[in-house]
Formats: structure tokens, sequence, C-alpha cells
């Protein structure tokens, strides 16, 4: 997400780098999540027994003071401090979002986050928002330039195969994520009490494992 050249509007580019047909109407965090997921951003689940991929949504440093968002500074009140991870509950930008029926996560507003409501007929609705000018690619073991190019967000955000979505958090969450949505350790399964989680056949439990058993040479 960026700020078009003219400064009045917002523009968004798609994971192969060409211009969405659309982009949020409104300057708001809300309106950037709605569009998301009007526009259906995200990935199909790559096993039956997976989910599909959340929405991911990288807000260029340009679109802080658009969307309301504070830059990185050393005011708890006023700015993001990186060492407190997240904008406090009462700031304006986080309020703004409970008032349109958002919820945020236990990390909060912060570099990585993700804003859902309350899952309806078991469908997750959920979008998570990258900052860099908060430090989302500081760390983590991802190698950004500072103020990459824009092919560089594009080929950062596009799911790479088998990868079921873009990036998530550090390179060591990626990879997790990417092994949960090829493997899901466990399903519904419906038994005369009710449901209960199962696991499923072929996919690893959460203790270690040599990986090279797996391997055929």
């Amino acid at each position: 997400m960026d700020v078009a050249p003219s400064g009045r509007a917002l523009v968004a580019y798609l994971a192969d780098g060409t211009l969405a047909p659309a982009a949020p109407s409104g300057r708001t965090l809300a309106d950037v999540v709605g569009w998301a997921l009007e526009t259906r951003l995200g990935s199909p689940r790559l096993h039956q027994h997976g989910k599909d991929g959340d929405a991911l949504v990288i807000i260029s440093d340009a679109d802080l003071a658009e969307l309301g968002l504070p830059p990185m500074g050393r005011d708890e009140k006023k700015e993001f401090v990186q060492c407190l991870g997240q904008l406090p509950k009462g700031h304006k930008a986080v309020k703004a979002l409970e008032r349109a029926g958002w919820l945020l996560t236990q990390r909060g507003l912060g570099p990585w986050a993700r804003v859902y409501r309350t899952p309806e007929d078991g469908k997750r609705v959920c979008v998570q928002l990258c900052i860099p000018a908060w430090g989302a690619l500081a760390s983590g073991g991802w190698q950004i330039p500072d103020d990459p190019p824009l092919r560089t967000w594009t080929a950062f955000s596009a799911p790479t195969p088998p990868a079921p979505s873009p990036p998530r958090g550090s390179t060591a969450v990626s990879g997790l994520e990417i092994v949960t949505a090829l493997r899901p350790p466990t399903r519904a399964v419906r038994t005369e009490a009710g449901w209960t989680s199962g696991p499923v056949e072929g996919s690893r439990p959460k203790a270690a494992f040599d990986p090279w058993m797996d391997v055929e040479l």
C-alpha cells in the first residue's frame, strides 16, 4: 500500500507488481483492512485440513501519516516506541479500529499485526499488517535494503511455491507457517460427545524429530 504520486489517494500493488484495479476509498486503517477482504487477498489452503492464508498488507512509510499511524520515536503517547512492541491500547489508531468492529491479538498494533473479527459460521476473517517503518523487517533474518524499490516489496510479498502465503513475522515464523500449512498437525474429529481435535496422518507431532528420516536418497 502506498500513496499516489498526486498525494490525493492511496494506491495498492499486488504481489506480481501490477497496480490493483481499486484501492481503499478511505484513509483509515479500517478502510485498508476492509478493502483487503473485499479484494479477496490471501491464498488457498494446501491441505484439506489446513486453512487459507490470510491477506498481508505492507504499509509503506509514506502511508503512516495518511492512515493516522505515528512514526517510530520515543514518545509513548504520540509515537511508536520499538521497545514496547505495540501502540498503547488507548492510542487513537487502536481505538478507531475498535470502533469499526475490529479486534487485535495480544501482540496489539505493532510491526506485525493481526486484525480480525470473531469468526462467523467457522469462517476466519483476518488481515495481517506489515509496517517496515516500525522495524518489521529490521530483524528476524530478513535482509531488506533501506527504502527498497517496488519490485523488492512485490518479490518479498509474493508467495513462493510451496509456500502457502507471504511471510509472517521472522524467517523462523514463516518457515513454521509453511510446514504447518503443508502438514497440519491436527484436524477436527467428530465423536459422540461432539467435535474434538485429532492428529492428521503423516504429520509430525510437536516433539523434536530428525528431518532426514523423511529424505529419500
